[in-house]
């Protein structure tokens, strides 16, 4: 285990995980595939070793890497050959005025180190490479002993606890000498089992789950930023050790973080896109995701996202009161700090929630839809799009949505095409410029004015939908939009449907359109799969009734409709259709005896799902 000041280390946590593991998951970890994806100083993946698990530890940062991969160091069998580096490296007599000396010591008006300590740590280091590039020091002993001067350094650095700025009154620390301390190694360090593995890797994690490193893990733990002070920056200066980069730096501090990099966990917006993503991408049966009531992601937000990918929308959640780490600049002292601590088995088969309100959704009948659609590799055409809730979430590569509204579309090209920290940023722009809240009539038909006058930006449309009445689509015939206000508001409900929404609409092969049903007759063939859920004749919706600037769904349409389903059957290909056979004592005599006539098979739904109305599938396959 490495002791190093690091902000936001588990070290103290690590019991609460322990037992948080052991009484929910229930199952030996011995041997199973471990991922630490923040790894840090390694605290955690240490303890995971500890517990006999196979432990892959990542981080975007080379210092962490290292501390991390030093732990694993076997220095009963190395203990000779070290200690003669050690020996060399703790001899005082060994320095130069090097990069360090020149940049963060008085020397150069930064007061990290004293100017004895930089010009000891430019010779360590220096020496490190030097006989690294030489090939005359191993990987293994080479992280070891950059570890190890890793550590001793925090122990004489001038700083509040990161490296982000220096002290301009020296703590005690900045006059005690360096000096490389193998016996606190052995002493706080536990010996791990040998045939256990260990592997690591310098990534950020957006890059790790696109890489051949994304195994199938057991179990992740998840420990991302959750400030909006960057990594990079708070300790660019352990990093430029770590590398022995010697780069221009700039300002009062010494800074290289731009160079370095920096995290979207964070930025505002984009940290609760990044979480979502990466818990959908990384190949995990369990996730332990740790993270803070004060961070960047509100924790109302942070639940909607764990539900979202837990097993039936269950998950273990536990507070534990944390010491919060503050500087001078630090707001909000008073407040109580804690850890929030989640534990989740993934759910790889979730499904998405358009964040539009559609009349007719099908949501609640996604899984039955899935199970009854046909199996193979077809291109699915969703002839009737809607709100996009069945489309989006079958199993098809290759989608193409259609539908007749073109607001609608140009709403979803919107929400595809632009990122999604940006959607949620351009939304709250539009509720603070017109000052929009629930049922605030005023406010809200100035932002229907404006839109309906030639300002028609989908994302304006977005947000007459969300605080509109019941969230309802409706246009006049002039397709102005005419929703009366309502009691909505962009809350986090609908905030993390949106995320999710609009990520996985730029994850897939999707082509958004807006054609007659008829168009896609010369589209048909045996590779082609049609959904199809089209306004119900027997039933009347707002967005049917004929005066929405859209036709109204009559006698004749629904004929067209099926005459259409019978020449793309002919074509050989297959089709679904969602309809109702009797609504309030109407029967829809017109389908019923096509459906005989062509000996289509009818499904059921299963009526909890759709509000007890007598929903149906019908199907041109067995």
């Amino acid at each position: 285990m490495i002791f190093l000041r690091y902000l936001g280390n588990k070290d103290k946590l690590n019991g609460e995980i322990e037992k948080i593991i052991k009484e929910n998951i229930k199952i030996n970890l011995k041997n199973r595939k471990f991922l630490d994806a923040f790894a840090g100083t390694g605290s955690v993946s240490h303890l995971f070793s500890e517990i006999g698990a196979n432990v892959h530890s990542n981080d975007y940062l080379y210092f962490s890497k290292v501390l991390s991969d030093m732990s694993y160091y076997n220095y009963d069998l190395n203990k000779a050959r070290i200690n003669k580096y050690i020996d060399k490296y703790n001899n005082e007599q060994n320095s130069i005025e090097g990069y360090i000396y020149k940049n963060y010591s008085p020397a150069g008006m930064r007061k990290y180190f004293s100017e004895e300590n930089s010009k000891r740590i430019d010779f360590i280091v220096n020496d490190l490479y030097e006989l690294y590039g030489k090939k005359e020091i191993s990987d293994e002993d080479f992280t070891f002993l950059l570890g190890l001067t890793l550590e001793s350094i925090s122990k004489v650095s001038n700083i509040a606890g990161v490296y982000g700025a220096f002290l301009k009154k020296e703590d005690p620390r900045f006059f005690k000498k360096i000096h490389l301390d193998i016996g606190s190694f052995l002493q706080k360090n536990v010996s791990l089992e040998k045939e256990q593995s260990h592997t690591s890797t310098k990534m950020k994690i957006e890059d790790f789950v696109n890489s051949p490193e994304n195994e199938s893990f057991f179990l992740t733990y998840l420990d991302p930023p959750y400030t909006k002070q960057q990594y990079s920056h708070q300790y660019h200066l352990l990093e430029t050790i770590a590398t022995n980069k010697r780069e221009e730096v700039y300002g009062i501090t010494g800074s290289r973080s731009k160079s370095i990099g920096s995290s979207d966990f964070s930025r505002t917006g984009k940290a609760s896109v990044s979480l979502h993503n990466i818990i959908r991408d990384l190949n995990s049966n369990w996730f332990l995701l740790s993270y803070n009531n004060n961070g960047i992601i509100d924790e109302k937000l942070l639940n909607l996202i764990v539900k979202r990918f837990s097993i039936d929308g269950k998950y273990y959640k536990q507070k534990v009161l944390y010491k919060k780490y503050l500087n001078k600049t630090s707001k909000n002292k008073q407040t109580e700090n804690y850890e929030l601590l989640y534990l989740f088995e993934k759910n790889t088969d979730f499904k998405v929630e358009s964040p539009l309100n559609y009349s007719g959704s099908k949501f609640k009948l996604v899984d039955f839809i899935n199970e009854n659609s046909p199996k193979g590799k077809f291109r699915l055409i969703d002839l009737f799009g809607g709100g996009f809730n069945v489309g989006l979430n079958l199993k098809y590569d290759e989608i193409i949505y259609n539908d007749i509204n073109y607001k609608i579309c140009e709403l979803l090209t919107t929400i595809k095409e632009i990122e999604t920290h940006e959607l949620v940023k351009k939304i709250n722009y539009y509720i603070k410029k017109f000052n929009l809240s629930r049922n605030n009539k005023e406010s809200y038909i100035k932002l229907r004015n404006y839109y309906n006058n030639n300002n028609s930006d989908p994302i304006v449309l977005f947000c007459l939908i969300i605080f509109g009445f019941s969230h309802q689509l409706r246009f006049n015939s002039k397709m102005e939009f005419n929703n009366p206000v309502g009691l909505g508001e962009f809350n986090f409900n609908i905030q993390e449907k949106l995320i999710s929404f609009s990520e996985k609409l730029k994850q897939k092969k999707i082509s958004l359109q807006t054609n007659d049903f008829e168009y896609y007759l010369e589209k048909a063939d045996k590779s082609t799969f049609f959904y199809v859920d089209p306004p119900y004749l027997i039933t009347t919706a707002s967005y049917n009734d004929g005066h929405r600037g859209i036709n109204k769904w009559g006698i004749e349409e629904e004929e067209r409709l099926l005459s259409f389903l019978k020449k793309i059957n002919d074509k050989g290909s297959l089709f679904m259709l969602s309809n109702v056979l009797e609504h309030k004592g109407n029967k829809n005599h017109i389908l019923l005896n096509w459906i005989k006539k062509n000996n289509f098979r009818i499904v059921k739904c299963p009526p909890e799902k759709t509000r007890n109305r007598k929903e149906i599938l019908v199907v041109n396959y067995e």
